[in-house]
């Protein structure tokens, strides 16, 4: 009797997983039948947790931290003579070249950050789990059924890494802009909070 309650007892605990794995296996045979697209059968939790991950608030913060105060700075008055963008202004070329400077700092600082960043999430969830088949066929995970892309998951990835890259460069280029139309720094964090959040 104890044999028996300890096979069933298996029995249940195995029995979740593998309606997950049916239900995969069943998805896989579905869209072979009915798109034509043969689709691989892998373990696709790792892949799942890198595909799907949240935004990285440790970044938004580390952007919205350091461009704040980008152009504020310039109109930040700590003597009787005034702020320094007027100054700024008179020089010769100083008001283009501080702001292309600051701009292009700011598309560089928040490339390298985002590239940073996105290297140590992939770190961790390869470190924690499973990333097999990177040349599987991105419908090979269920997530992406709607999708009917004939990428595959590493294209997916590199895709989805450049597009990050890029939406890092553009918000530290919306808070920079910010914080030369605020001038003050604290606004120019709590209008970009709001909008970004």
């Amino acid at each position: 009797f104890r044999e028996y309650l300890k096979s069933y007892n298996e029995a249940v605990y195995k029995e979740e997983v593998l309606q997950i794995i049916e239900q995969h296996r069943d998805y896989l045979i579905d869209l072979e039948k009915n798109e034509g697209i043969k689709a691989w059968f892998i373990y696709d939790t790792g892949w799942s947790r890198l595909l799907n991950s949240n935004v990285d608030f440790y970044l938004l913060a580390s952007l919205l931290l350091l461009f704040a105060g980008s152009f504020a700075k310039e109109y930040s008055s700590k003597s009787s003579c005034g702020d320094f963008s007027r100054l700024l202004r008179c020089s010769k070329r100083g008001r283009g070249r501080t702001f292309v400077a600051k701009m292009l700092s700011a598309v560089t600082i928040s490339l390298i950050l985002s590239i940073v960043f996105n290297i140590l999430e992939l770190a961790v969830i390869v470190n924690n789990y499973s990333i097999p088949s990177p040349h599987a066929p991105l419908l090979s995970i269920t997530h992406f059924s709607e999708s009917k892309s004939e990428l595959t998951i590493l294209q997916y990835l590199m895709l989805m890494y450049v597009l990050r890259s890029l939406a890092s460069i553009l918000l530290s280029l919306f808070v920079c802009g910010l914080s030369q139309i605020t001038g003050k720094e604290l606004n120019t964090l709590g209008f970009a909070s709001a909008v970004t959040l």
